[in-house]
């Protein structure tokens, strides 16, 4: 691959960093990968784990996989709507 090719694929990890960034993906799995860390943490090294901090910890886990969902559904509703275009042109220009 020559060094176009590499700065296209560069171009295209970037392009997809920001729009996660955007969306704040990076930032929830990053929140929730360091609050199960130090959960992990805290029960490893036999430390008492506040019951507020289970709370949270269920917050943050819930939200995470909510996002998530969000996400999905909005990428099949816009898979959706391509396919609805698509057969819409395919039978106006027949």
């Amino acid at each position: 691959m020559g060094r176009n090719g590499a700065k296209s694929s560069i171009g295209g990890f970037m392009e997809t960093f920001w729009r996660l960034l955007e969306e704040s993906v990076i930032v929830q799995s990053s929140v929730t990968l360091i609050a199960i860390c130090v959960t992990s943490y805290m029960v490893l090294a036999t430390q008492d784990v506040p019951k507020e901090w289970w709370t949270v910890m269920g917050i943050i886990i819930g939200f995470w996989f909510g996002s998530k969902v969000q996400i999905a559904s909005r990428t099949a509703r816009a898979d959706e709507r391509k396919k609805v275009a698509e057969a819409a042109r395919e039978a106006c220009c027949e």
